[in-house]
């Protein structure tokens, strides 16, 4: 998941386990009463990485002293 959804985890966990049992994102938002679109991007990452949608991955942030010495190595 990330850390921008406006979906709990529980709300998460539970679209995928209706997702595997064939619902669609609108038919799963519906059901749980939540607002479409998370649903739809939730339903779009399942379909690409199945359960793994709901891990979270971690993003590295870089200062930009670092940016600037890898474009300066790459040049």
């Amino acid at each position: 998941m990330y850390s921008g959804s406006t979906l709990s985890q529980a709300d998460a966990v539970s679209a995928v386990e209706l997702f595997e049992q064939g619902f669609t994102a609108k038919s799963a938002s519906l059901s749980l009463d939540l607002a479409p679109n998370p649903v739809q991007m939730l339903y779009q990452r399942w379909q690409l990485r199945g359960r793994d949608a709901l891990v979270t991955r971690e993003r590295r942030q870089y200062d930009f002293g670092t940016k600037l010495e890898i474009v300066l190595r790459h040049v």
